[in-house]
Parts: C-alpha cells; structure tokens; sequence
C-alpha cells in the first residue's frame, strides 16, 4: 500500500472515530466553551512552557551527554520538540515526534541519522520509566482495590524507588542500550533497500554518568507534572470539577493509550481513552466530553502558539540564522 493511501486510510479511520464518539456521547455541556475562564487558559499556556522547557533541556542534555551535541541552544531543542508535537496533532503523534526530532538534529547539527534517532529514542525512554511509577497505581485504584491516597503514595513511592534501585547499575545500563542500538543500526546496513546507516557518535561509550541519569529523570518528573497540571487547568477553564489528585492518576493513563495512536493526532482512539478513563475515575459522562473536546482544542492552540512564538524569536532558523549571527 502506497503511503499517500495509508495516510489517508488513517485520516477516515480517525475521522470516522470521533463521528462516532460525537453520536454516541452526551454533547450536551459543549456550549460551556464559550464560556471558557481566561485566567486558567492562561494557564494552560503557561503549564505548556513548562512541558516544552523540561522536555527539550532533558533531550538537549541527552544530545550532549550521549552523542556530542549541544552547539544549538536550548530555544532550538524546544522549538524542534514544539514542531513535532504540533504536528503529532494531525498526524500520528509517535511517529511524527521521532520524525521530526530526528530529522531536525540531523540538520542543524552534526549528527548522523542513527545517532539523532536514539537520543530521541533515550529521551523517549525516560518517559516510560516515569509512566510504569504511574500507571500501576492509578489501575489498582481506580479498580476498588486501592484508596486514592495510597495510590499516591504508592505513585510517589515508586517515583522515588525507580532510580535508587536502577541508579547502581545507570552506567550498565545505557552502554547495553547502546550496544544493542549500534547492532541493530549494522544489522540494518544489510538489508536490501535500507540505505547505509552509521552512527559513529555513539562508539565512544559515552554515558549519562550519575548526575546526568538523575537530572534526565527529573526534569522526566518535572514533564509529567506539567502535563498533569496543563490537564487540571483545561478542566478550571470549562468549569469542570477536577481534583487535582483525579488529574495525576488519570493522565499517565491517557498516555499510555496515545502510545497505541495510529490515526492521525489519535482521532478517535484519543477521545475514546479519555473518555473511559475519565468515566472509570467518576467524572459524569456530560462533563467528560466537554472536558476532552475542550483538551484536545486547547492544547492544540497553546502548542500552536509556542510553535510560532519561537519561530519569530529565530529558534528553529537552523545554520542559516548561525551563519547570519556570525556576520
């Protein structure tokens, strides 16, 4: 099947989706958008420049630990990062991410296909091992067999509990993860219509060290933190009660089911995971439609907004702007 075929397979697949979620559902509550609060919009702004820092100061660290980059500014790494999520909105949002990212290290820095792809790849990483602290304790309460405090508890306790346990074996760790990567990147190399891949950068074993490892993991923290309290603004701004409590346990969850989003921006498959998650957590059905559509709007437009806030500012204006500055 030819690409431009799939793609648009995907898009009537998605669409087709949310035309059922919006027959389906109880779309009575959706006028309350215009009446959106503006302080917590602004919040939502804000809470997505908390996301976009701490997400792009974890991958330049990893660009400049791991593969010898770094030449670009941080504003770079988190314009490349905005530009991937944004289009991860239309398109599907993984692959898209990678894509992109990749694609933009290999261009404004000197790296190698092979060796933008896995500081993606590591960074990604990092987001996995905080949604496992998560995910485990947000089932089991909101199953019945958990009360949300412990929950919490549970939650920050593994938090805490992951990296003093992994931390003694960090260095292991990332060189096996490398090792496997440089093989598998070789293997490739033989494939018949794969072109030559290499990824040099990465045979020195170089390593995240002891303090990296733990600066990487909590700005990891810090992002999920983000995402969590972007969420519980967009709830105050349509006037949907949200505990904040709700909000954290809900949301590793949620993106745990945009992993398995193959339609374009998770159409269809997104609105279908909030909407269970946020029913199974006790938000009523009226609410939790208001509450994803006005997600899936809002969060949109703030990574819109960052996008082209650091496009004025020069950030993503790669070795042209450089050259440009140096005269």
């Amino acid at each position: 099947m030819r690409s431009g075929t799939a793609r648009v397979l995907q898009w009537l697949v998605g669409v087709a989706l949310v035309a059922l979620f919006f027959v389906f559902a109880d779309t009575s509550e959706l006028g309350r958008l215009s009446r959106v609060s503006w302080p917590w919009l602004l919040g939502v702004l804000l809470s997505t420049v908390g996301l976009v820092l701490s997400s792009a100061g974890r991958w330049r660290m990893i660009a400049v630990r791991l593969a010898g980059g770094g030449a670009r500014s941080l504003a770079a790494y988190a314009y490349y990062f905005v530009v991937g999520r944004a289009l991860g909105c239309v398109l599907p949002a993984e692959i898209t991410d990678v894509g992109v990212r990749t694609i933009a290290l290999t261009r404004s820095e000197k790296f190698s296909v092979a060796g933008a792809a896995y500081t993606v790849l590591v960074d990604r990483l990092f987001d996995l091992v905080v949604l496992v602290c998560l995910v485990v304790p947000a089932l089991v309460h909101l199953s019945g067999h958990l009360s949300q405090g412990a929950a919490l508890a549970l939650a920050a306790g593994g938090i805490v509990g992951v990296p003093l346990l992994v931390g003694a074996r960090h260095g292991a760790v990332t060189d096996g993860l490398t090792h496997l990567f440089v093989r598998g990147v070789r293997f490739l190399r033989f494939l018949p219509g794969v072109p030559g891949l290499a990824a040099p950068e990465l045979r020195a074993g170089a390593a995240l060290g002891t303090r990296g490892s733990g600066a990487v993991y909590g700005l990891s923290v810090v992002k999920v933190l983000m995402v969590v309290a972007r969420f519980y603004c967009v709830a105050r701004a349509v006037d949907v009660a949200m505990p904040v409590a709700t909000a954290f346990l809900c949301v590793p969850l949620a993106q745990v089911a945009a992993l398995v989003a193959v339609t374009p921006g998770g159409l269809g498959i997104l609105e279908a995971g909030w909407y269970g998650i946020l029913v199974w957590a006790g938000l009523g059905a009226e609410e939790t439609v208001l509450l994803v559509v006005a997600w899936r709007l809002y969060t949109f437009a703030s990574l819109v907004c960052l996008a082209l806030g650091l496009r004025i500012a020069g950030a993503g204006g790669g070795r042209r702007g450089e050259r440009v500055q140096r005269k």
